[in-house]
């Protein structure tokens, strides 16, 4: 992977990370059902993660009545949100709970896959370093191959 896709990597992940806080706050705290949760979520996050709760609101408005797990699945799976499969695996481990149970069983799955979210971030930042390291060894190497060359 790039080191740019492994960049926008990392802010999708962020941005997902803090439409769940958003999400868990208004679900869990104020006991906001899950559409007006999401609209919420698609006003104040930023990203790709905001881009993804603008889609499932559209997709709920478009479609009244339909399944929101289903919905959240096709929202999750059809777009691309700069994630890779491990991260959307564990972000459509939450659709079958959404809007479905009792808002603290919601907030503990939400907080769940926050924490596995926020794994897969420490990596990928992790790997993101590496590469700038690499790279700066990789320049400064071929910089001193060519002054010796010059010379």
């Amino acid at each position: 992977m790039t080191s740019f896709l492994l960049q926008k990597r990392v802010l999708a992940i962020r941005s997902f990370v803090d439409g769940l806080t958003l999400l868990s706050s208004e679900i869990g705290e104020k006991r906001t059902p899950l559409p007006q949760a999401a609209a919420l979520c698609a006003r104040e996050s930023r990203g790709s993660g905001r881009r993804f709760w603008e889609e499932f609101c559209r997709l709920l408005d478009k479609e009244p009545g339909e399944d929101l797990a289903g919905i959240y699945r096709r929202t999750l799976f059809q777009g691309d949100w700069g994630l890779e499969s491990g991260d959307l695996r564990e972000l459509a481990a939450l659709g079958p709970v959404l809007g479905r149970y009792y808002g603290d069983i919601q907030v503990q799955a939400i907080a769940q896959c926050q924490k596995r979210l926020e794994r897969n971030l420490l990596a990928a930042e992790q790997e993101v370093s590496s590469r700038g390291r690499i790279a700066r060894a990789a320049g400064f190497s071929a910089g001193i191959a060519l002054a010796l060359l010059v010379i």
